[in-house]
């Protein structure tokens, strides 16, 4: 009896202190994204963007838990991907001319919704840095690409026919992210400034991109 009083005890303290520690807050991210994506496609991909919305809970004064929800997306560099293509067909029995082959899709995107630990150093000041560590899924997308070429139209199908391109599929993969950041108290409001190495657990290599983030909040 003595047992389940102490217990009872310790759970109503325990409920009370939670009760006035925890907090919601939440708000909204975007910002640029550097790719670092593997052999042999990292040499198309160069300079992303993306943004998103994020739901915090406070647990400590300087611990925070993120629930974050983002799109990121980068274009490929459409010449590189026609001079790349040109090198594996011909027309009319000649080498194919780069010049006169025309490239357009494979945009890839992430939609990433991860849950992240964030250690706030205290500084007694409006500025707060802070780390973070998390986990997440991965939704990776890839827009089709059309290949054409002077005189012949597109020739998109013809060199899926011949295993020269293949068209891109939807994937979800886990992966993980870390970094850094500063936070800046605006009265109610909050203001950050941070940086991320998100990496996703892609067959054969990890594929990769660092976020720059300016987020908004409460």
């Amino acid at each position: 009896m003595k047992r389940r009083f102490f217990f009872a005890v310790l759970v109503l303290v325990a409920m009370q202190f939670a009760g006035a520690q925890f907090s919601i807050g939440g708000g909204v991210q975007g910002g640029l994204a550097l790719s670092s994506f593997p052999d042999p496609v990292k040499d198309y991909y160069g300079l992303g963007f993306g943004g998103g919305a994020h739901l915090d809970l406070n647990v400590l004064r300087y611990l925070t838990i993120r629930l974050r929800g983002d799109y990121d997306v980068f274009s490929s560099d459409k010449s590189k991907f026609a001079a790349a293509i040109a090198k594996e067909f011909t027309v009319h029995g000649v080498a194919a001319d780069p010049a006169q082959t025309t490239f357009d899709g494979l945009n890839t995107s992430d939609i990433g919704i991860t849950l992240s630990g964030i250690g706030k150093l205290p500084t007694k000041s409006i500025v707060t840095p802070y780390a973070l560590l998390g986990i997440g899924v991965h939704i990776l997308n890839a827009s089709n690409q059309t290949i054409s070429y002077t005189g012949l139209g597109d020739i998109t199908q013809s060199l899926v026919d011949l295993n020269i391109v293949e068209q891109p599929t939807s994937t979800t993969k886990f992966g993980m992210n870390f970094g850094a950041g500063a936070e800046f108290a605006l009265g109610t409001f909050k203001l950050f400034i941070e940086f991320q190495y998100v990496i996703i657990f892609t067959p054969d290599k990890s594929t990769s991109y660092m976020p720059i983030t300016i987020g908004f909040g409460i």
